[in-house]
């Protein structure tokens, strides 16, 4: 078992893990001896460090082990291999101890799980605590994890209980000696299978108390779950995923949807398809901006006046989607400033992607995002790059391409590269209003062009050359490498 920590920000790529052993044999450093560092700036340097953003202290460590290291085997919570300066600052500094991850647990190693993550805790001062606990829902460590961390109830800031079992949160809760209401802002439940609808429901209701929670995560893999029939704060909340994945859920979504009247921002994991009647009102939800869906169904149930951003992937773009969308425009009278399409196939299917989609135009859209990450190599999206360039989208400003591989040697992705760096020159160069900001954010980002043949090197090199030339003109272009953590140009 390992002990992941990460930032408060919640990023996935800067989790830090601790391993069994070296947190159990970590001692605090030895204090300094007496005729070492006794002048009296010798405390300065540690008091100059806890001025610095958390965010940044992170980064610090990072840097401060041996390269190479695998990030989430050997980060920087390792700190047997970090020199004695920098354990006196993790030592000294409770917030860098405040955001962790504990993955399943098992039988062998129960005990010195609990007594890392006690001595996590013990860290973290008075800090408000944002933690993720993955229950395996195999093995009995709920009530033993639970107990742990039931005496810094009041600093729960966001919780995440994920493969829990219904019936195990409730039994955990229900001795509590003094009830209090709970701090959180954030909540995420994830139940295993198989379920009960009685025990997921009594197992929300552990936390209707909550008078600060604004942010609901719900993932239940199970058919019959009605939402009104958990006694959760839902009138308080203003950011709500649901994870349902049902036939017939669309009705459950509107239903949840309707007990939220200060929803802001809704994410709908539900894939289901089916455009039968759902029996139930058209929900008007006055405060709701953001919109982020993986089926189309639910927009013949919504009227969204405040909506300004649009998630929607192409495998739902289709002729009775667009319907839905110009009837919801019709009752809302929405401006959709911020667009984000997700080339992605039906699931199951086993078919190339089809990138022959029938785009929405939003006449006020400012702000395109295009997610090629669900694309393989053979599927080639220059075809949706050209539509956009001619056809969509007349006062777009802003474009964000996110894709897993960028100026690679290879035919497939020069192709593709040298689509989008035409949709890029039409839009900079020809069309009025111009682009302001185009941001590329690429997985594998080609370090060297070596080994290949001659014309494909020549063709990646013209396209950075073009993108360079873009940038000199004065476009707001950077186009980011996330494996290596670094702007590439």
């Amino acid at each position: 078992m390992v002990l992941v920590i990460s930032p408060p920000s919640g990023s996935s790529s800067k989790k830090r893990r601790i391993s069994d052993h070296a947190f159990a044999t970590l001692r605090p450093p030895a204090p300094l001896a007496g005729n070492h560092g006794s002048g009296p700036g010798a405390a300065r340097p540690l008091a100059l460090v806890h001025r610095l953003p958390l965010e940044l202290m992170f980064e610090i460590f990072t840097l401060t082990i041996e390269r190479p290291f695998n990030v989430f085997t050997g980060g920087p919570w390792s700190l047997g291999r970090v020199c004695r300066d920098w354990r006196r600052i993790a030592w000294s500094c409770p917030a860098l101890w405040t955001s962790f991850y504990v993955p399943r647990l098992s039988f062998s190693k129960e005990k010195a799980s609990i007594a890392l993550v006690n001595g996590v805790l013990q860290r973290s001062g008075c800090a408000d605590l944002t933690f993720a606990v993955d229950f395996d829902y195999l093995c009995g460590s709920h009530k033993l994890l639970v107990d742990c961390l039931l005496p810094h109830i009041s600093r729960w800031k966001s919780a995440s209980f994920v493969h829990t079992r219904p019936d195990a949160i409730v039994s955990s809760f229900s001795e509590r000696a003094h009830p209090q209401p709970f701090q959180l802002v954030s909540l995420s439940l994830g139940f295993a299978e198989p379920t009960y609808l009685d025990s997921v429901t009594d197992a929300c209701n552990v936390f209707r108390e909550a008078p600060r929670l604004r942010t609901l995560r719900l993932s239940v893999p199970h058919q019959f779950l009605w939402p009104r029939c958990i006694q959760l704060p839902w009138a308080q909340l203003t950011h709500l995923v649901l994870d349902l994945r049902n036939p017939g859920v669309v009705r459950k979504c509107v239903d949840t949807l309707a007990l939220c009247p200060s929803i802001e921002v809704f994410e709908d994991q539900n894939t289901d398809t089916d455009w039968s009647s759902a029996d139930t009102d058209i929900v008007t939800l006055p405060a709701i901006r953001s919109l982020h869906l993986r089926s189309s169904c639910i927009l013949e149930y919504l009227t969204c006046p405040s909506l300004d951003d649009l998630t929607l992937p192409s495998n739902v773009m289709n002729e009775q989607t667009s319907t839905a969308l110009e009837m919801m425009q019709l009752r809302s009278h929405f401006q959709v400033r911020k667009f984000c399409l997700i080339p992605s196939q039906e699931p199951g299917c086993k078919r190339p992607i089809s990138v022959d989609i029938p785009l929405p135009v939003f006449s006020e859209t400012t702000e395109l995002i295009i997610d090629l990450r669900n694309l393989k190599n053979e599927d080639d999206p220059s075809q949706l790059f050209r539509q956009i360039a001619l056809e969509g989208f007349p006062k777009l400003t802003s474009l964000t391409i996110k894709t897993r591989r960028l100026f690679m040697a290879e035919e497939s992705c020069i192709a593709c590269d040298s689509a989008l760096v035409d949709l890029i020159e039409y839009r900079w160069q020809v069309v009025e209003p111009r682009l302001r900001t185009v941001h590329i954010e690429g997985e594998h980002v080609a370090k060297e062009i070596s080994n290949a043949r001659p014309d494909c090197e020549d063709a990646v090199r013209y396209n950075i050359q073009r993108l360079t030339a873009f940038k000199q003109e004065g476009l707001d272009l950077k186009v980011y490498d996330l494996k290596e953590h670094r702007l590439f140009l």
